[in-house]
């Protein structure tokens, strides 16, 4: 199992952290992402429940007692907070988020950091029905893809939920990816 997460700030939607490994455990996964999040003033942590994602929130909220868990209450139009812990992953998440995080590319909204996100994302084809990679790549190449889409959609939810005043005055909406303008 591929295990994958990125660091972003939720309101600069600017990327500051990533990691991907073939070969960690759930529980080593578990460990790395309890220290990642504490690096960043215990940052909320946005597991994916599908395969092993339930062990790792196990090991985050009850060896770790990690602070903040997000809390998926449902999915639909608009993204609310609040309910089991965790991302569930689902036919109908999987391509609104992946549209909005199509849409989100598209108005340049996102500062990426990790080279190899910018390739999966380069190599991805979003289409309407079937998202899918270019070229033979294992079936593990978009994991990147799919953290991204997951943080892009909860960053979304954020923006709906922080009052405008306690938003960053810096504005980064222009910044594109490794910095560049438009």
């Amino acid at each position: 199992e591929v295990c994958t997460a990125g660091v972003w700030c939720m309101i600069t939607r600017v990327q500051v952290g990533s990691y991907w490994s073939d070969t960690v455990t759930g529980t080593g996964f578990a460990d790395i992402l309890n220290e990642m999040g504490g690096r960043f003033n215990d940052a909320v942590l946005v597991v994916d429940r599908a395969a092993g994602g339930l062990g790792v929130l196990s090991e985050l909220q009850l060896r770790w007692e990690y602070p903040q868990l997000y809390r998926m209450k449902e999915f639909g139009a608009r993204p609310i907070w609040g309910g089991p812990m965790g991302w569930e992953t689902h036919t109908r998440s999987m391509s609104t988020i992946l549209a909005a995080l199509r849409a989100d590319l598209a108005l340049n909204t996102l500062r990426i950091a990790d080279p190899r996100l910018v390739e999966e994302l380069m190599a991805f084809r979003f289409t309407e029905e079937v998202h899918t990679m270019v070229g033979p790549q294992p079936a593990a190449f978009a994991e990147r893809v799919w953290a991204a889409a997951i943080a892009n959609w909860v960053m979304r939810a954020a923006d709906e939920q922080v009052p405008e005043e306690k938003l960053d005055p810096f504005d980064m909406s222009r910044v594109g990816f490794f910095g560049y303008d438009k």
